[in-house]
């Protein structure tokens, strides 16, 4: 992957580890978690994040993704390739996590707001700001669009890929896709026009 196609971001921009390569699917058996983790362990609390994982709760739910990979590597066959994989148990922990913590946040209000980072050089908070912009323009969309921008935009899967990952139509992916990218672009325009203020 040596990309991102939205906003001109940079791979930096889009986890704090490298970017995930582009791992071609190899023959049954002949994937070692330890190679999984080395590829993946700084792609996916990036992924979760921008799926809309807390902070304070990415690193718990990542050990949860590494626990199904490592439990599901022996069955792996090679149909896909090994990020598609991983993207898909990524996906649906992160589903799982996000059903539970609204049911936690209905019955125990509010989790408190996290101090966030001074940057230390104006490079790193022209970037977080930028980031900031785009994950709250993220937030503002529902779950199901969320999901085809950021692992078509971000984490330049194909339609097709997405559209198998989410047991839905490559129209039905699409259409999610076009209606995201508008609402997206229109947050940005919106932050950008007042200043980066909500």
């Amino acid at each position: 992957m040596t990309s991102v196609r939205y906003a001109d971001a940079s791979p930096a921009e889009r986890s704090e580890g490298q970017p995930a390569p582009a791992v071609s699917a190899p023959n049954a058996g002949a994937v070692d978690f330890c190679d999984v983790f080395r590829d993946f362990g700084a792609y996916v609390p990036g992924l979760l994040r921008r799926l809309g994982v807390a902070e304070r709760e990415v690193e718990d739910v990542a050990q949860d993704v590494f626990t199904v990979v490592h439990r599901r590597l022996p069955a792996f066959r090679g149909d896909a390739t090994v990020k598609t994989w991983v993207c898909g148990i990524t996906l649906r922990v992160a589903r799982s996590h996000l059903r539970l913590a609204r049911v936690r946040k209905l019955f125990l209000g509010e989790p408190p707001v996290e101090p966030s980072r001074e940057p230390t050089q104006l490079e790193s908070a022209l970037l977080n700001e930028r980031m900031r912009l785009l994950q709250r323009a993220l937030d503002e969309l529902p779950e199901p669009q969320r999901r085809v921008f950021v692992l078509y935009e971000l984490e330049e899967l194909s339609i097709a890929e997405i559209a198998k990952l989410l047991g839905r139509s490559e129209k039905t992916a699409y259409t999610r896709l076009y209606t995201a990218r508008e609402k997206v672009e229109r947050s940005l325009r919106r932050a950008l026009a007042s200043g980066g203020k909500p």
